[in-house]
């Protein structure tokens, strides 16, 4: 069965273009747009809640099928970019439009195989609304809304699915994220495991050999447990934390031109998507037999 999150739209801008900086490998760092092409991107205006709101007890997930999965298509919308980068024709690859188009094809492909599928996000858009002026609020207001939606669904696991960008262009390969010390650290950390062999496997079966940059603690990545580095599997301060097991899975870095070419390929975001269909296949094998 497959479910779909129907956002709001109020207001529609034209807007789209070149990307002025681009964040650390596995961040949620911003991106400003300077330039444009015409594009039409739709914001959900939602009011801004002072404080989150209490969470529920953590799901259960020992259970039979079907397994609900919530897929977050990491940042969307007019400002909440990501990464990017230009290839050698001169085309703009950017990180939002990546993530969704694989999103909507791991949905299909879960929703084929018997799981129920949560797509926090269908389209390029924002859950709530974001102030380009004010970044970091406004990505613990979206970040928050979009772990809501998880939660609501009572969600078996949650996938985020993001690319790479960095200063640095011989910065390459795949990586992914999770949390130990949070509930469903072990389970958490296994999928995460899973998903990025998943992924090493798949990518290098299709003909390019990337590169097995590991999976991170992302607790530690910012050096501080109380401002941890990603809010969607952290248990940072003033914010309801997810409630399921979760990884981050950042599949490539669009500003490594080996990196960049495979995201060219018309195959590319079908082998990512079947690659994290395989590793969610794993982990509930593993799990059922824990």
């Amino acid at each position: 069965m497959r479910y779909l999150v129907i956002t709001l739209a109020l207001f529609a801008i034209a807007c789209g273009g070149s990307v002025a900086s681009t964040p650390s490998p596995g961040s949620e760092g911003q991106s400003t747009p300077t330039q444009a092409p015409f594009r039409a991107v739709m914001v959900a205006q939602q009011p801004i809640t002072p404080s989150p709101t209490p969470s529920a007890s953590p799901v259960p997930i020992n259970h039979p099928p079907p397994y609900t999965i919530a897929i977050e298509a990491g940042h969307g919308g007019l400002y909440y970019w990501g990464a990017s980068s230009r290839d050698t024709d001169g085309n703009l690859w950017i990180e939002k439009d990546l993530a969704l188009a694989v999103a909507l094809r791991v949905d299909e492909l879960l929703t084929e195989a018997g799981y129920n599928s949560v797509l926090i996000r269908s389209q390029d858009v924002t859950l709530t609304y974001w102030d380009a002026a004010s970044y970091r609020p406004s990505l613990i207001r979206e970040t928050q809304e979009r772990v809501r939606v998880a939660n609501e669904s009572s969600a078996d696991v949650l996938l985020s699915i993001h690319f790479n960008g960095w200063g640095d262009a011989s910065q390459h390969g795949t990586e992914g994220y999770c949390n130990p010390d949070r509930s469903f650290g072990t389970e958490s950390c296994q999928l995460t495991s899973l998903v990025q062999q998943a992924l090493v496997a798949a990518i290098r079966g299709s003909g390019y050999d990337i590169t097995d940059r590991g999976i991170k603690n992302d607790g530690l990545v910012n050096g501080d447990p109380q401002n941890q580095h990603s809010f969607i599997l952290g248990t940072n301060s003033n914010f309801s934390p997810s409630l399921m097991p979760g990884t981050i899975a950042e599949v490539l870095f669009l500003s490594n031109p080996d990196d960049l070419a495979f995201m060219r390929r018309a195959d590319a975001i079908d082998v990512i998507a079947r690659a994290f269909v395989e590793g969610l296949n794993q982990y509930f094998a593993w799990l059922n037999n824990h």
